[in-house]
C-alpha cells in the first residue's frame, strides 16, 4: 500500500486535472482539520477525498498565499501528522501518520 507523508506529494495530486503549478492560498485561524482538508480538496482540484473517522478532531492557523499544492498539502500534513493513501484511480483516503 503507497502511503504519502509529509515527505512527498500525494499521487492523486500530481495527477490532477489542474496545471502543476497550481496555487493555493489558506488564511484561517484556529481552524478544523478537516475545513481546512476540504478547502484544499477544492482549490487543488481533488475530487475525492475520505477523511478517515481516527483522524483526531484538532486545529491550527495558516497563513498560506500562493504557494503549490503539494506544498500546502505537505504543511497542513505535516502540522496535524496525517498520512494520505490513493484508493482506486481518483480517491485520497488521508488518515492519521503512523
Amino acid at each position: 500500500m503507497l502511503l504519502w507523508t509529509a515527505a512527498a506529494a500525494p499521487p492523486l495530486l500530481k495527477a490532477a486535472p489542474k496545471a502543476p503549478q497550481s496555487k493555493v492560498t489558506l488564511d484561517v485561524k484556529d481552524a478544523d482539520v478537516r475545513d481546512v482538508l476540504q478547502s484544499l480538496k477544492a482549490q487543488c482540484a481533488v475530487k475525492n477525498m475520505i477523511i478517515d473517522k481516527e483522524v483526531p478532531a484538532s486545529s491550527a492557523t495558516f497563513y498560506l498565499r500562493d504557494v503549490p499544492c503539494e506544498t500546502a498539502f505537505t504543511v497542513v500534513f505535516h502540522t496535524f501528522s496525517l498520512a494520505a493513501a490513493p484508493i482506486e484511480n481518483s480517491v485520497l483516503r488521508v488518515s492519521p501518520s503512523r
